[in-house]
């Protein structure tokens, strides 16, 4: 049996890039999908997004950093204390209205880790490690032995992982395959000569009955006009950053000074702490 594996990382709310990758896996006899993680924030994607990914055979669902800092945000654990959490906060505040609670119920099932046996071959599945959805431990020029940390015990033969947004085919120390898709809704080049191919990015894995047949990196051209037309019809939070991100592929939302004009020129910070401060009031409601 031949089985044709889409791997789709790192969608981050960007449902443009996610529509076209699905049309393309499909003109390639993908037979089963496997999310990676990180499927919600910055873009404004958020049902929409669901609602494609419910119309496939998905058989792995991975939950990512970015997944778990929208979690976060919905169960108050972050502070105003700060541009980062702020940035997430008002983010989570945006998805709130748009996502029903079933949604929020089944990223919090998903696992961090997944181990699937394919034809013989044993692979692991994470979004980074296969304990820790973060990090930068596997950025893509880091040492093999970095990479041996992918695979928990020396009989798994094949690691799958999201996270840090560049296409890879490495090994480990053991010979292990290491694959990594890229990433779907924000393709990173630390290089900035390679910036200008900012397409959406997947990969295909093949597995026939011999074992590992073929790993197939894919690049697809999305409406990204549409995708920013979205962005600013439906008011999603720090526009401005998302703008860029798309445009020029620099993400600026590590950048404290740039986040915090954006913060006071929209006023984000009293409007999430109006929007916290309904929400304890509703918890505690709730609890009598």
């Amino acid at each position: 049996m031949i089985v044709n594996i889409a791997l789709l990382a790192d969608i981050h709310g960007n449902y443009e890039a996610l529509k076209a990758v699905i049309e393309d896996a499909k003109k390639n006899n993908v037979t089963e999908y496997w999310l990676l993680g990180d499927i919600l924030m910055p873009g404004p994607g958020s049902e929409n997004i669901f609602t494609l990914l419910d119309q496939l055979p998905v058989t792995v669902k991975i939950r990512g950093n970015w997944d778990d800092c929208l979690l976060a945000a919905l169960d108050g654990k972050l502070s105003l204390n700060s541009t980062d959490e702020i940035y997430l906060l008002r983010l989570a505040q945006y998805l709130e209205n748009k996502l029903p609670p079933q949604r929020i119920k089944a990223i919090r099932e998903m696992p961090l880790n997944v181990q699937k046996t394919i034809n013989g071959l044993k692979i692991t599945i994470s979004h980074h490690l296969p304990t820790k959805n973060w990090g930068r431990e596997l950025m893509a020029t880091n040492s093999t032995k970095a990479f041996d940390d992918l695979f928990l015990t020396n009989d798994v033969d094949i690691a799958v992982f999201g996270h840090i947004h560049q296409q890879l085919l490495r090994y480990s120390s053991h010979h292990q395959l290491v694959i990594n898709p890229g990433s779907i809704g924000q393709p990173y080049y630390p290089r900035k000569e390679l910036r200008n191919d900012l397409r959406a990015q997947y990969a295909i894995l093949t597995i026939d009955e011999q074992g590992y047949s073929d790993i197939l990196f894919r690049k697809v051209r999305y409406n990204k006009e549409q995708e920013l037309l979205s962005a600013a019809t439906e008011h999603l939070p720090f526009l401005e950053l998302y703008q860029e991100l798309l445009n020029t592929g620099v993400n600026k939302d590590k950048d404290r000074p740039y986040l915090q004009k954006i913060i006071d020129d929209y006023h984000y910070k009293e409007e999430v702490a109006k929007w916290l401060s309904g929400r304890h009031s509703q918890l505690k409601e709730k609890n009598g």
